[in-house]
């Protein structure tokens, strides 16, 4: 035998050999990747790329973990370097645009779940999550369309079942979006956080039946620390201080936890002005606004700097101009992470952080888990409890708050003569309409509520038409 031919069969023994270890090895990662020991299967992940940098499965599940641990631009870069290595492999394309949908960059999240059905036409979890990035563009047809498919192909979809739930909720169809929630209950009676939603959706319709045995589960699965309702479900079905702050808790624990991930804010030199950043979603045509926009325009500007960070839709409409004329900077950052965004506002040296928008639809709040300012302050989008330790004031007055409720809060309170300011510039209609043509009888006093129909409660609305009753000829 020569020896060039013995060298040859030494060296194939060789790569036998390691083939097996690396194999081994993976097998040792995959299992506690599965049982949740992160660390460890990243650490084995990484060895054996070290062994074998073509490894596609350790490079590929290497992004997963840094998509679990949130450490999301290494995982679009890991997956990146996975699909150049395998194009075709769904999968990765799939998880690409998970990340980037986490990193808020929902145009690039679409892209991959387009590609992944391009690749896979009947891959339901792609559906799946084409809806969500849909929907968080405001296309909430195609959303639906998108979670239809899903459906279509996974009929226990429940995922698919709720948030096309959510979709049709925000088009005002509540009758569909309540059969969607119904439809999801009923695959997962523990779905987290639907009971409530279900119950705010009859509410929506002024569907009171079995409201109250509802709303006392509702109250049992709270106070048992169940995910059971979303904190805004929770302020219009129950007047208890105490269930509101502790859904609230729920909610931040399960969703926005503080995130030390950019550790502590240094301490920074006096400067001859505080500088106050505005985060919202709403500078734009919208309530928040037709209350703020003077607000804005006269801080002291001796005092103040003033800096709006808009995370909502750039309408261009009359008050987003007025609006943007009226802060010091303003800084769009609807395309950002939170991270990036809280990493932008400790470089602007942000002093105080102040939610416009709290748990309302379409917040932000991890931004604030991720400590953006050194004070951070709750006000008026939302003037209940944020649960969250790490918002420290909420601006309130003792009409909204007296202070004997103090306790039921989780940030300090704020108080001023009024915590709700208005724009003394808004435009009042001069037209006087005529009772005919609101289809008004031409006497007798007329009771207006302008609240949504899901504030009213049977009760409110039974007081109601006993004063009808008792009031002569109104309506």
């Amino acid at each position: 035998m020569s020896q060039r031919f013995k060298k040859k069969l030494k060296s194939k023994a060789a790569n036998t050999q390691l083939a097996a270890q690396v194999q081994a090895k993976f097998q040792q990662a995959l299992t506690a990747h599965q049982n949740g020991q992160l660390a460890q299967a990243q650490s084995l992940y990484n060895e054996i790329l070290k062994a074998q940098p073509q490894h596609f499965d350790a490079l590929h599940l290497l992004g997963v973990i840094a998509a679990q641990t949130k450490n999301l631009q290494r995982a679009v870069a890991l997956f990146d370097k996975a699909i150049a290595m395998k194009p075709d492999y769904v999968e990765a394309h799939n998880n690409r645009g998970i990340a980037l949908y986490e990193l808020e960059q929902f145009e690039a999240a679409l892209v991959c779940y387009n590609q992944a059905l391009a690749l896979k036409p009947n891959y339901a979890e792609a559906y799946y999550n084409r809806g969500n990035a849909l929907r968080e563009l405001q296309q909430l047809e195609a959303a639906l369309a998108s979670y239809d498919q899903a459906l279509a192909l996974k009929s226990d979809y429940v995922e698919a079942c709720n948030n096309r739930g959510n979709a049709l909720q925000e088009l005002k169809q509540f009758e569909a979006a309540l059969a969607s929630y119904d439809q999801a209950l009923a695959i997962k009676p523990d779905y987290e956080f639907l009971f409530g939603q279900q119950i705010h959706t009859k509410m929506h319709l002024c569907d009171w039946s079995d409201t109250n045995n509802q709303l006392t589960k509702l109250i049992q699965k709270i106070q048992g620390n169940e995910k059971a309702s979303t904190p805004f479900s929770v302020l219009s079905l129950s007047d208890s201080l105490s269930l509101q702050r502790k859904a609230a808790e729920i909610w931040i624990e399960e969703k926005h936890p503080a995130n030390f991930e950019l550790g502590s804010i240094p301490r920074r030199s006096k400067r001859a002005k505080i500088r106050l950043g505005y985060f919202s979603m709403d500078f734009r045509f919208h309530p928040v606004s037709f209350l703020t926009a003077e607000l804005f325009e006269t801080h002291d500007r001796n005092r103040f700097e003033i800096i709006a960070f808009s995370y909502g839709p750039d309408t261009q409409d009359e008050m987003r101009q007025r609006l943007e004329g009226a802060f010091d900077q303003f800084i769009e950052v609807r395309h950002k992470s939170d991270q990036e965004i809280a990493e932008m506002a400790r470089l602007l040296e942000i002093d105080i952080a102040i939610d416009l928008t709290g748990h309302t639809a379409n917040s932000r709040t991890g931004i604030f888990a991720l400590r953006a300012a050194p004070i951070q302050v709750n006000f008026l989008g939302y003037p209940g409890t944020m649960g969250a330790d790490y918002m420290d004031y909420l601006i309130a007055d003792r009409q909204l708050i007296p202070e004997e409720a103090e306790t039921h809060y989780s940030e300090k309170i704020a108080y001023l003569p009024s915590f709700q300011p208005n724009d003394r510039k808004r435009k009042i209609s001069d037209r006087v309409f005529t009772r005919a043509e609101l289809g008004l009888p031409l006497s007798g006093f007329v009771f207006c509520c302008f609240n949504n129909n899901y504030k009213i409660t049977a009760s409110t609305f039974a007081g109601w038409m006993r004063i009808l009753k008792q009031v002569e000829g109104s309506v």
